[in-house]
């Protein structure tokens, strides 16, 4: 009888040593994880600040190619006015001679100046809506890649968990 005492004794303690070892890796495993967790919130926070950063580039760039927009427009407005005043006289006495010449040459110069205005707007449309969608895409991808990680760090904390309570079954005498 105290023999098989002395035998329960001895595989208690080795069951013991075996929990004891298992704590030591699982807390080992869980401070990585803490670890990789704080890594992936500072990746997190700088791609959040790298994003607003860009968006915010991208907004003050806007601003600026729409105010020297606007400035070449009023400086071209105000020379066009400039040469159109210089130009009246001329324009009533070539009136007399050739209306029609010249209404179609203004009307030619004006859709022009209307096509490349037209033109110029719908480029920055485009550009604008282009870089907002490649932002799109690579936050999209972004969060993505994170939903990916944290569900492969969900695994593999299940697995652990799994494998611990196999050995403590196995070692209870329980499989």
């Amino acid at each position: 009888m105290e023999a098989r005492i002395a035998r329960l004794e001895s595989d208690v303690a080795h069951l013991r040593s075996d929990v004891a070892d298992i704590k030591v890796d699982l807390r080992t495993r869980f401070d990585k994880m803490d670890a990789r967790m704080d890594r992936f919130d500072t990746k997190l926070d700088a791609l959040r600040n790298d994003v607003q950063d860009g968006i915010a580039a991208l907004r003050d760039e806007m601003t600026k190619g729409n105010a020297a927009l606007r400035d070449e427009m009023t400086t071209s407005n105000a020379a066009l006015r400039d040469e159109m005043t210089k130009g009246n006289a001329a324009l009533r006495h070539e009136m007399t001679t050739s209306n029609v010449a010249l209404r179609d040459e203004m009307t030619t110069s004006n859709a022009a100046l209307r096509g490349e205005m037209t033109k110029t707007n719908a480029a920055l449309r485009h550009d604008t809506t282009e870089n907002i969608a490649a932002l799109r895409d690579e936050m999209t991808k972004s969060i993505a890649s994170v939903k990916d990680s944290i569900a492969s760090a969900k695994i593999w904390a299940l697995l652990i968990a799994g494998g611990m309570l196999g050995v403590m079954a196995r070692g209870f005498g329980w499989i």
